[in-house]
C-alpha cells in the first residue's frame, strides 16, 4: 500500500503530465507498469495478451490524462482502462473461438506453477478463476478500497465487498485442499 506522501507525489506527476510533461508521465509508467502488467495477466491468463493490453492502456491513458478531473483518482482510472482493455481482449477471443467453431469457455487462468518454491497461498491463488484472483489482488496486493475497486470494475462497492467475501472463502477452500494433498 502506498503512503500519503507517495499518493501526493503521484498527484503532482499527474498534474505535470496534464501540462504536457512527458518525463512525469514516464515516471507514472515506471511506477505502475509492473502492477498493471500483473493485473492484465490475471485477467487474460496470457503473458502476450497482458503486454498488448498494457501497451493499449498506456496509449489510452496518455491520450486521456488531460480529461482526468481528479488526479488523486489516477490509479483507479488507469486500472479501469486496463480492465476494459482486458474485457475487449476476452470478447475478441470468444468471437474468434466462435468463428472457429470451438466451445466457448471462460478465459483460463494461467496454469498453476509447480508448488516447489511457492507457498501454499500463492499456489491456491493461482488455482482461482482469473476474475476472483484479480479481485483479491486489487484489494490485498494493490491496496485499493472497495469503492475504488467498484470504480475499476464498474460495480457497486457493496458488490465488491460481497465478492471479496466469497473470494476469501474460495481461497480458504483451495488452501485447505492443498494442505491435505
Amino acid at each position: 500500500m502506498r503512503d500519503a506522501r507517495a499518493k501526493l507525489e503521484e498527484e503532482l506527476l499527474v498534474l505535470r503530465s496534464q501540462e504536457g510533461d512527458r518525463e512525469s508521465f514516464g515516471q507514472l509508467v515506471d511506477y505502475w507498469q509492473p502492477r498493471l502488467f500483473a493485473h492484465a495477466w490475471r485477467l487474460t491468463g496470457s503473458e502476450e495478451a497482458a503486454w498488448d493490453v498494457v501497451q493499449d492502456t498506456w496509449m489510452a491513458a496518455l491520450g486521456g490524462v488531460n480529461k482526468l478531473a481528479e488526479p488523486r483518482l489516477f490509479a483507479p482510472w488507469l486500472f479501469r482502462i486496463a480492465a476494459n482493455k482486458c474485457a475487449d481482449w476476452v470478447h475478441k477471443q470468444e468471437r474468434r473461438r466462435k468463428t472457429e467453431g470451438q466451445v466457448l469457455r471462460d478465459v483460463p487462468a494461467p496454469a498453476p506453477p509447480s508448488s516447489e518454491g511457492r507457498d501454499v497461498l500463492d499456489t491456491a491463488r493461482a488455482l482461482l478463476p482469473s476474475q476472483t484472483n484479480a479481485l483479491l489482488a486489487l484489494y490485498y496486493i494493490e491496496g485499493f478500497t472497495a469503492e475504488e475497486i467498484g470504480g475499476i470494475l464498474a460495480i457497486p462497492p457493496g458488490t465488491v465487498r460481497s465478492r471479496l467475501f466469497y473470494a476469501r472463502a474460495e481461497l480458504k477452500r483451495q488452501v485447505e485442499r492443498l494442505d491435505h494433498e
